[in-house]
């Protein structure tokens, strides 16, 4: 379902969905309640069957979802275990990417600009051990109708322009940014 190509991602709720229509006889909801909430099979990373045992407990959106949903297998019989999302480690667990997610989910609105999660001591750590000057290329693509080119399909990418920045740290700490 996660890559149905019958899925719409569109705020125009007149549209038919062939997504919509199997969720809607699966589950019972309407195209407007499936649509209002991101759902559980857009959960980051996550096993088909753990979609699917989460779908036959009822839980089809993200904010339904407990962190115990989340716990890898091998951690589920393990005593006191949970998601630790305040984890001092450098990087963070799959289970605690997800729940991530569900947070953001819980905690958004339909009009309201998606949040992100800043790890600010890992990021600062990770920064300090960067080298300058720092190097970043940045491409230009289009997808054309009609090829440029012979052989080519319609809508197929193509660069047409690239850029160089350099990012250089100063005597004083100041880092400045040639292209």
């Amino acid at each position: 379902c996660g890559s149905c190509e019958y899925r719409l991602i569109d705020d125009d709720i007149d549209k038919n969905s062939g997504f919509d229509v199997c969720w809607s006889k699966t589950t019972g909801l309407s195209k407007e309640e499936l649509r209002s909430h991101p759902l559980v099979i857009d959960l980051f990373d996550t096993p088909k069957r753990t979609i699917n045992n989460l779908i036959s407990q009822k839980k089809y959106f993200l904010s339904n979802l407990e962190a115990s949903d989340l716990q890898p297998q091998n951690e589920k019989n393990k005593k006191n275990s949970r998601v630790n999302i305040e984890s001092p480690g450098e990087k963070i667990s799959g289970s605690q990417r997800q729940w991530y997610q569900v947070l953001t989910a819980r905690n958004a609105t339909k009009n309201s600009t998606p949040q992100y999660i800043l790890r600010e001591e890992s990021m600062k750590r990770e920064m300090a051990s960067w080298e300058y000057p720092l190097h970043f290329i940045d491409f230009e693509t289009t997808s054309p109708a009609i090829p440029y080119y012979f052989g080519v399909s319609p809508y197929s990418v193509a660069a047409f322009q690239f850029s160089h920045h350099k990012m250089i740290r100063t005597d004083d700490g100041s880092v400045e940014v040639h292209h």
